[in-house]
């Protein structure tokens, strides 16, 4: 490939980065975080791109399972039971090993703004990956559009974990919100995928796209709404411990 379309491409993918961590740190109003933090969790992100490569060299050295029922079973398999789940728990491992150690965070929101830097740096070093490989319409498109999809799944487990730790008043239910929002998250991104790779339904994949990302967007309008909310303003009813429970507050389990 030439040189110079080559960094065309690079230059692309770090412009899409930069655009959508923007964007998603914007959301984060009441309690801006650290830029060292945010560029800490792309970083994070690229590394965790670099283990799922590996990991999926791993499998095709191994060889992948070969179901009946033709292509579009062998599909629903690759990208259910392999591509989401993989891409997901490769994204939350770092997100668990050391953003959730982070002493800035301090609130639900945090989950998902940190979780979306994590998959924004995931999708930029898969632009790169792919620029070799691409003519220069997919680039502008994969580097604009991967960052967008890649951040509204891991905002599925972001809240998910972030919920966890704030507003989960026993182990059990803690354990729960983290399985069950990474499991979400992955089934959303094979859903994703399956549509793409087995129907060519680009609409439909943007439908799940679009799906969870207006509900990220009014979550976290919900709970910077309530961060942004005068102490004044808050009904005291919503504030006093619950009875029967550990004393957490209506506001962290919102």
């Amino acid at each position: 490939m030439d040189p110079t379309m080559y960094a065309t491409g690079l230059g692309l993918a770090v412009a899409g980065a930069l655009v959508w961590l923007l964007y998603f740190d914007s959301k984060d109003r009441a309690a801006p975080e650290p830029r060292h933090r945010l560029l800490s969790a792309v970083f994070l992100g690229i590394l965790s791109a670099g283990l799922a490569s590996l990991v999926f060299e791993a499998i095709e050295a191994i060889g992948y399972p070969e179901p009946g029922g033709g292509p579009v079973v062998g599909t629903a398999v690759l990208c259910f039971g392999f591509v989401g789940p993989i891409e997901e728990l490769c994204k939350a491992l770092p997100f668990v090993l050391f953003v959730l150690r982070f002493p800035e965070f301090d609130e639900p929101v945090d989950g998902i703004i940190y979780a979306s830097a994590i998959a924004i740096g995931f999708a930029a070093a898969e632009t790169a990956l792919y620029v070799p490989h691409s003519s220069l319409p997919d680039q502008v498109a994969r580097a604009f559009a991967s960052p967008l999809t890649h951040a509204v799944f891991a905002s599925v487990w972001g809240y998910g974990f972030a919920h966890a730790r704030f507003s989960a008043e026993t182990p059990r239910r803690r354990a729960w919100w983290r399985v069950l929002s990474l499991a979400l998250a992955a089934t959303a991104h094979g859903l994703y995928d399956f549509a793409i790779f087995a129907f060519d339904a680009s609409l439909a994949a943007s439908g799940v796209t679009l799906s969870l990302w207006l509900a990220m967007l009014y979550k976290v309008r919900t709970l910077t709404r309530t961060a942004d909310l005068p102490e004044s303003a808050v009904d005291p009813a919503d504030v006093l411990p619950r009875s029967g429970t550990d004393g957490r507050s209506h506001l962290e389990n919102s």
